[in-house]
């Protein structure tokens, strides 16, 4: 979708603001020359490690990963990704931050803590322990009621 989008403006931004300055017809659509890109090794080599590598291979092993621990804790940390994200660029590159950055990151931070509040135990359930006892079942705090 990112993509066709940035196709769309590449393609129709000049074509808006020239408004009719254009005569012919074959000025009207204009595809990009890819020739130097499929040419040469590196490019292919970047685009096929961008892709293979760093999007499919890291998707896939965050997925494997994903499915050995509880749900509440997958969600926090793929919560969590855009603040580490933020500060390894803070850190390596010199990023800085705003005032809309700051109030952002509260807010994450804020959900994650509003969740592990929420899935936290029942108290009153103490005898209780699934990891020794396969029937037990920890009753959990819901912010709404469930029919």
């Amino acid at each position: 979708v990112v993509a066709a989008a940035s196709l769309l403006m590449f393609e129709v931004l000049p074509h808006l603001t020239s408004m009719g300055t254009t005569t012919h017809s074959a000025e009207l659509v204009q595809i990009p020359d890819f020739t130097p890109i499929l040419n040469s090794p590196v490019a292919l080599g970047g685009i096929l490690y961008t892709g293979l590598v760093t999007t499919a291979l890291a998707l896939w092993v965050e997925s494997q990963a994903f499915r050995r621990v509880p749900a509440t804790d997958a969600s926090l940390i793929l919560t969590t990704e855009p603040l580490m994200a933020a500060g390894i660029g803070a850190l390596t590159l010199g990023e800085t931050f705003g005032v809309s950055d700051y109030v952002g990151a509260a807010m994450i931070v804020g959900a994650c803590v509003l969740a592990t509040v929420l899935d936290s135990p029942a108290s009153g359930d103490d005898d209780c322990d699934p990891k020794v006892d396969d029937q037990c079942q920890l009753e959990r705090k819901r912010p709404y009621k469930t029919v």
